[in-house]
Protein backbone atom coordinates (compact mmCIF):
# COMPACT_ATOMS: atom_id res chain seq x y z
CA UNK A 1 0.00 0.00 0.00
CA UNK A 2 2.68 2.28 1.12
CA UNK A 3 4.32 1.51 -2.53
CA UNK A 4 1.21 2.79 -3.90
CA UNK A 5 0.43 5.88 -2.29
CA UNK A 6 3.88 7.02 -3.38
CA UNK A 7 3.21 5.87 -7.18
CA UNK A 8 0.41 8.04 -6.52
CA UNK A 9 2.38 11.05 -4.72
CA UNK A 10 4.59 10.67 -7.60
CA UNK A 11 2.43 11.12 -10.45
CA UNK A 12 0.36 13.92 -8.92
CA UNK A 13 3.74 15.94 -8.56
CA UNK A 14 4.28 14.95 -12.50
CA UNK A 15 0.89 16.86 -13.51
CA UNK A 16 1.53 19.45 -11.12
CA UNK A 17 4.96 20.73 -12.86
CA UNK A 18 3.27 20.28 -15.96
CA UNK A 19 0.12 22.52 -14.95
CA UNK A 20 2.57 24.97 -13.04
CA UNK A 21 4.51 25.47 -16.68
CA UNK A 22 1.45 25.86 -18.51
CA UNK A 23 -0.20 27.88 -16.28
CA UNK A 24 3.33 30.22 -16.34
CA UNK A 25 3.69 29.96 -19.93
CA UNK A 26 -0.57 31.27 -20.12
CA UNK A 27 0.05 34.02 -17.56
CA UNK A 28 3.47 35.52 -19.51
CA UNK A 29 1.21 35.71 -22.53
CA UNK A 30 -1.65 37.18 -21.34
CA UNK A 31 0.83 39.62 -20.15
CA UNK A 32 2.34 40.29 -23.67
CA UNK A 33 -1.20 40.62 -24.67
CA UNK A 34 -1.86 43.68 -22.27
CA UNK A 35 1.15 45.51 -23.09
CA UNK A 36 0.14 45.74 -26.64
CA UNK A 37 3.20 47.25 -29.06
CA UNK A 38 4.94 47.57 -25.98
CA UNK A 39 7.78 44.56 -26.41
CA UNK A 40 8.06 45.47 -30.31
CA UNK A 41 9.02 48.84 -29.58
CA UNK A 42 11.46 47.99 -26.32
CA UNK A 43 13.08 46.12 -29.08
CA UNK A 44 13.24 48.64 -31.84
CA UNK A 45 14.66 51.02 -28.77
CA UNK A 46 17.53 48.16 -28.24
CA UNK A 47 18.23 48.53 -31.77
CA UNK A 48 18.17 52.31 -31.75
CA UNK A 49 20.81 52.17 -29.25
CA UNK A 50 22.54 49.58 -31.05
CA UNK A 51 22.90 51.80 -34.49
CA UNK A 52 23.37 54.91 -32.83
CA UNK A 53 26.84 56.01 -34.51
CA UNK A 54 29.53 58.28 -33.64
CA UNK A 55 28.75 60.66 -30.09
CA UNK A 56 30.43 64.12 -30.18
CA UNK A 57 30.71 65.75 -26.78
CA UNK A 58 29.42 69.11 -26.38
CA UNK A 59 30.51 70.54 -23.43
CA UNK A 60 29.16 68.02 -20.50
CA UNK A 61 26.10 66.86 -22.99
CA UNK A 62 26.60 64.21 -25.41
CA UNK A 63 24.52 64.20 -28.46
CA UNK A 64 24.64 61.57 -31.26
CA UNK A 65 25.95 62.56 -34.39
CA UNK A 66 23.90 60.24 -36.57
CA UNK A 67 20.92 57.92 -35.31
CA UNK A 68 19.72 54.68 -37.09
CA UNK A 69 16.61 56.24 -38.02
CA UNK A 70 16.84 60.29 -37.64
CA UNK A 71 20.05 62.17 -38.15
CA UNK A 72 21.27 65.36 -36.98
CA UNK A 73 20.26 67.34 -34.59
CA UNK A 74 16.67 68.35 -35.93
CA UNK A 75 15.44 65.21 -36.48
CA UNK A 76 16.29 64.79 -40.20
CA UNK A 77 15.99 61.65 -41.91
CA UNK A 78 18.33 59.74 -44.40
CA UNK A 79 16.46 60.38 -47.45
CA UNK A 80 15.53 64.00 -46.67
CA UNK A 81 19.44 64.55 -45.86
CA UNK A 82 20.33 62.90 -48.95
CA UNK A 83 17.97 65.33 -51.55
CA UNK A 84 19.68 68.19 -49.19
CA UNK A 85 23.07 67.02 -50.05
CA UNK A 86 22.42 66.13 -53.87
CA UNK A 87 20.78 69.89 -54.15
CA UNK A 88 23.52 72.06 -52.46
CA UNK A 89 25.86 69.87 -54.86
CA UNK A 90 24.30 71.24 -57.86
CA UNK A 91 23.85 74.80 -56.55
CA UNK A 92 27.81 74.42 -55.86
CA UNK A 93 28.38 73.33 -59.87
CA UNK A 94 26.34 76.20 -60.78
CA UNK A 95 28.47 78.49 -59.11
CA UNK A 96 31.92 76.97 -59.80
CA UNK A 97 30.89 76.23 -63.76
CA UNK A 98 31.00 80.04 -63.53
CA UNK A 99 34.16 81.45 -61.11
CA UNK A 100 35.68 78.74 -60.99
CA UNK A 101 39.19 78.30 -63.01
CA UNK A 102 38.38 76.80 -66.80
CA UNK A 103 39.64 74.50 -69.46
CA UNK A 104 38.84 76.94 -71.86
CA UNK A 105 40.00 74.52 -74.52
CA UNK A 106 37.81 71.91 -74.06
CA UNK A 107 34.63 73.81 -73.31
CA UNK A 108 35.33 75.87 -76.33
CA UNK A 109 36.09 72.71 -78.87
CA UNK A 110 32.30 71.00 -77.45
CA UNK A 111 30.56 74.45 -78.20
CA UNK A 112 31.57 74.83 -81.00
CA UNK A 113 30.48 71.33 -82.17
CA UNK A 114 27.32 72.19 -80.63
CA UNK A 115 27.06 75.10 -83.21
CA UNK A 116 27.96 72.87 -85.95
CA UNK A 117 25.65 70.24 -85.14
CA UNK A 118 23.03 73.09 -85.56
CA UNK A 119 23.92 74.69 -88.00
CA UNK A 120 24.48 71.70 -90.19
CA UNK A 121 22.11 69.10 -89.04
CA UNK A 122 22.46 66.18 -87.03
CA UNK A 123 23.13 63.86 -90.15
CA UNK A 124 25.35 66.41 -91.53
CA UNK A 125 28.09 66.90 -88.49
CA UNK A 126 30.51 64.21 -89.45
CA UNK A 127 30.88 64.40 -92.69
CA UNK A 128 32.87 67.65 -91.86
CA UNK A 129 34.29 65.93 -88.71
CA UNK A 130 38.04 66.07 -89.50
CA UNK A 131 37.78 70.28 -90.03
CA UNK A 132 35.66 70.54 -86.88
CA UNK A 133 38.27 68.10 -85.01
CA UNK A 134 35.45 65.53 -83.62
CA UNK A 135 36.42 62.74 -83.20
CA UNK A 136 33.78 61.94 -79.85
CA UNK A 137 30.99 59.66 -80.82
CA UNK A 138 27.12 60.54 -81.67
CA UNK A 139 25.62 60.21 -78.17
CA UNK A 140 27.59 63.08 -76.56
CA UNK A 141 27.14 65.42 -80.07
CA UNK A 142 23.45 64.79 -79.15
CA UNK A 143 23.95 66.82 -75.74
CA UNK A 144 25.58 69.61 -77.54
CA UNK A 145 23.34 70.01 -80.38
CA UNK A 146 20.51 70.06 -77.76
CA UNK A 147 22.22 72.49 -75.76
CA UNK A 148 22.93 74.86 -78.57
CA UNK A 149 19.19 74.50 -79.65
CA UNK A 150 18.34 75.73 -75.85
CA UNK A 151 20.77 78.57 -76.08
CA UNK A 152 19.57 80.31 -78.89
CA UNK A 153 16.03 79.66 -77.94
CA UNK A 154 16.74 81.85 -74.88
CA UNK A 155 19.26 84.14 -76.43
CA UNK A 156 21.80 83.36 -74.46
CA UNK A 157 23.97 81.15 -77.25
CA UNK A 158 26.76 84.02 -77.04
CA UNK A 159 26.71 84.81 -73.47
CA UNK A 160 28.46 83.57 -70.86
CA UNK A 161 25.56 81.59 -69.81
CA UNK A 162 26.38 79.16 -72.24
CA UNK A 163 29.82 77.96 -70.63
CA UNK A 164 27.31 76.60 -68.19
CA UNK A 165 25.28 75.54 -70.09
CA UNK A 166 28.05 73.39 -71.83
CA UNK A 167 28.53 71.87 -68.63
CA UNK A 168 25.09 71.19 -67.53
CA UNK A 169 25.01 67.57 -68.69
CA UNK A 170 28.02 66.65 -67.12
CA UNK A 171 26.93 68.17 -63.21
CA UNK A 172 23.32 66.66 -63.60
CA UNK A 173 25.06 63.46 -64.02
CA UNK A 174 27.40 64.12 -60.89
CA UNK A 175 24.04 64.61 -59.65
CA UNK A 176 22.33 61.62 -60.76
CA UNK A 177 25.24 59.17 -59.51
CA UNK A 178 24.90 60.49 -55.93
CA UNK A 179 21.31 59.73 -56.27
CA UNK A 180 22.27 56.23 -57.32
CA UNK A 181 24.54 55.45 -55.13
CA UNK A 182 22.13 56.19 -52.30
CA UNK A 183 19.99 53.37 -53.92
CA UNK A 184 22.43 51.14 -54.54
CA UNK A 185 23.87 51.55 -50.42
CA UNK A 186 20.48 51.88 -48.66
CA UNK A 187 19.51 48.44 -47.93
CA UNK A 188 23.40 47.43 -47.61
CA UNK A 189 25.02 49.73 -44.97
CA UNK A 190 24.60 51.62 -41.70
CA UNK A 191 22.92 55.24 -42.13
CA UNK A 192 26.44 56.60 -41.19
CA UNK A 193 27.47 54.80 -44.50
CA UNK A 194 24.96 55.50 -46.70
CA UNK A 195 24.98 59.57 -45.76
CA UNK A 196 29.58 59.31 -46.08
CA UNK A 197 29.18 57.53 -49.81
CA UNK A 198 27.00 59.77 -51.21
CA UNK A 199 28.53 63.41 -49.35
CA UNK A 200 32.32 61.54 -50.68
CA UNK A 201 31.08 61.69 -54.00
CA UNK A 202 29.25 65.30 -54.19
CA UNK A 203 31.51 67.11 -52.64
CA UNK A 204 34.97 65.21 -53.39
CA UNK A 205 36.85 68.01 -54.78
CA UNK A 206 38.16 66.10 -58.34
CA UNK A 207 34.55 65.49 -58.85
CA UNK A 208 33.50 69.11 -58.67
CA UNK A 209 36.74 70.10 -60.81
CA UNK A 210 36.21 67.43 -63.41
CA UNK A 211 32.54 68.28 -64.57
CA UNK A 212 32.02 71.99 -63.19
CA UNK A 213 35.56 73.12 -63.55
CA UNK A 214 36.79 71.89 -66.78
CA UNK A 215 33.02 70.80 -68.05
CA UNK A 216 34.60 67.08 -68.60
CA UNK A 217 32.50 64.54 -69.97
CA UNK A 218 33.21 61.86 -67.37
CA UNK A 219 30.58 62.07 -65.26
CA UNK A 220 28.22 61.31 -68.02
CA UNK A 221 30.06 57.86 -69.36
CA UNK A 222 30.32 57.29 -65.32
CA UNK A 223 26.73 57.19 -64.83
CA UNK A 224 25.35 54.50 -67.59
CA UNK A 225 28.18 52.38 -66.31
CA UNK A 226 27.09 52.27 -62.55
CA UNK A 227 23.57 51.94 -63.95
CA UNK A 228 24.56 48.91 -65.69
CA UNK A 229 25.72 47.35 -62.65
CA UNK A 230 22.63 48.44 -60.82
CA UNK A 231 20.65 46.58 -63.01
CA UNK A 232 22.92 43.68 -62.79
CA UNK A 233 22.21 43.94 -58.94
CA UNK A 234 18.19 43.43 -59.77
CA UNK A 235 18.92 40.68 -61.70
CA UNK A 236 17.60 42.37 -64.97
CA UNK A 237 20.37 41.92 -68.10
CA UNK A 238 18.96 43.52 -70.73
CA UNK A 239 18.36 46.91 -69.08
CA UNK A 240 22.26 47.12 -67.97
CA UNK A 241 22.94 45.71 -72.14
CA UNK A 242 21.41 48.78 -72.93
CA UNK A 243 22.98 51.12 -70.37
CA UNK A 244 26.02 49.40 -71.84
CA UNK A 245 25.68 50.33 -75.41
CA UNK A 246 24.60 53.65 -74.63
CA UNK A 247 28.31 53.78 -72.24
CA UNK A 248 30.27 52.77 -75.47
CA UNK A 249 28.58 54.96 -77.86
CA UNK A 250 29.47 57.88 -75.55
CA UNK A 251 33.22 57.15 -75.27
CA UNK A 252 35.23 54.19 -76.60
CA UNK A 253 36.35 53.61 -73.09
CA UNK A 254 32.78 52.44 -71.94
CA UNK A 255 33.88 49.05 -73.47
CA UNK A 256 35.88 49.16 -70.01
CA UNK A 257 33.18 47.56 -68.46
CA UNK A 258 32.46 45.22 -70.63
CA UNK A 259 33.65 42.27 -68.49
CA UNK A 260 31.70 43.19 -65.96
CA UNK A 261 28.54 42.16 -67.57
CA UNK A 262 30.57 39.23 -69.04
CA UNK A 263 31.67 38.05 -65.22
CA UNK A 264 27.96 38.09 -64.36
CA UNK A 265 26.54 36.38 -67.55
CA UNK A 266 29.11 33.88 -66.72
CA UNK A 267 28.00 33.63 -62.60
CA UNK A 268 24.77 33.74 -63.17
CA UNK A 269 24.76 30.32 -65.50
CA UNK A 270 26.69 28.77 -62.96
CA UNK A 271 24.78 30.09 -60.29
CA UNK A 272 20.72 29.92 -61.43
CA UNK A 273 19.46 26.47 -60.70
CA UNK A 274 15.79 27.56 -61.52
CA UNK A 275 16.23 28.94 -64.69
CA UNK A 276 16.08 26.69 -67.64
CA UNK A 277 19.87 25.93 -68.78
CA UNK A 278 19.08 27.07 -72.83
CA UNK A 279 17.11 30.35 -71.41
CA UNK A 280 20.27 30.74 -69.09
CA UNK A 281 22.84 30.35 -72.10
CA UNK A 282 20.73 32.38 -74.49
CA UNK A 283 20.94 35.04 -72.11
CA UNK A 284 24.38 36.06 -73.49
CA UNK A 285 23.00 36.06 -77.00
CA UNK A 286 20.69 38.79 -76.37
CA UNK A 287 22.54 40.98 -74.05
CA UNK A 288 25.55 41.49 -77.08
CA UNK A 289 22.28 42.45 -79.76
CA UNK A 290 20.84 44.76 -77.52
CA UNK A 291 24.14 46.42 -76.55
CA UNK A 292 24.06 46.18 -80.42
CA UNK A 293 20.83 47.71 -81.20
CA UNK A 294 21.35 50.58 -79.11
CA UNK A 295 24.85 51.64 -80.62
CA UNK A 296 23.28 51.36 -83.86
CA UNK A 297 19.90 53.48 -83.05
CA UNK A 298 21.55 55.81 -81.45
CA UNK A 299 24.45 56.08 -84.20
CA UNK A 300 22.22 55.64 -87.29
CA UNK A 301 21.21 59.64 -87.47
CA UNK A 302 24.49 60.72 -87.38
CA UNK A 303 25.61 57.93 -89.92
CA UNK A 304 23.19 57.35 -92.43
CA UNK A 305 24.65 59.74 -94.72
CA UNK A 306 27.93 58.59 -94.57
CA UNK A 307 30.07 56.84 -97.22
CA UNK A 308 31.27 54.08 -98.12
CA UNK A 309 28.32 52.88 -95.63
CA UNK A 310 27.37 53.45 -92.03
CA UNK A 311 29.15 50.52 -90.50
CA UNK A 312 32.93 51.57 -91.48
CA UNK A 313 31.80 54.89 -90.79
CA UNK A 314 31.49 53.70 -87.39
CA UNK A 315 34.51 51.26 -87.28
CA UNK A 316 36.79 53.94 -88.39
CA UNK A 317 35.53 56.62 -86.17
CA UNK A 318 36.04 54.33 -82.97
CA UNK A 319 39.62 53.33 -84.84
CA UNK A 320 40.51 57.17 -85.49
CA UNK A 321 39.14 58.05 -81.87
CA UNK A 322 41.22 55.57 -79.96
CA UNK A 323 44.77 56.27 -82.58
CA UNK A 324 44.42 59.88 -82.31
CA UNK A 325 46.09 60.27 -78.65
CA UNK A 326 49.80 59.53 -77.88
CA UNK A 327 49.28 58.29 -74.65
CA UNK A 328 47.02 56.04 -72.82
CA UNK A 329 46.11 58.91 -70.71
CA UNK A 330 46.56 63.26 -70.24
CA UNK A 331 48.05 64.77 -67.80
CA UNK A 332 47.54 61.51 -65.23
CA UNK A 333 49.95 60.47 -61.91
CA UNK A 334 49.11 56.92 -62.69
CA UNK A 335 50.10 53.43 -63.84
CA UNK A 336 50.34 54.71 -67.45
CA UNK A 337 52.57 57.45 -66.32
CA UNK A 338 55.64 55.17 -64.60
CA UNK A 339 55.63 53.33 -67.74
CA UNK A 340 56.20 56.31 -69.87
CA UNK A 341 52.60 56.19 -71.57
CA UNK A 342 50.98 59.61 -70.35
CA UNK A 343 50.66 62.22 -72.94
CA UNK A 344 51.54 65.51 -71.47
Amino acid sequence: AGDGEADDDGELSLEELIARAQTEDALKAREEETRGAQPETAAETEDEKAEIGEVVSLGSEAKPLFRAKKIGYKGVNVLTAVIIMLVSGLILRLILSLTAPQCGIDVGLFQSWGRHAADDGITNIYSKASSYNLDYPPLYIYFLWVNTLIGRLLGIADTGAMTLLAKLPAMLADIAIGWLIFRLTEDRFSKNWVIFLVSAWVFNPMVLLDSACWGQVDALLALPCLLMVYFIVKDRYIPASVMLGLAIILKPQGIFVLPILGYALVRKFFRDKETPKLKTLMLPLRCILTALATVFIVALPCGIKMKPNFFSWLFNLYIGTAGGYKGATVNSYNFWYVLGKNWT
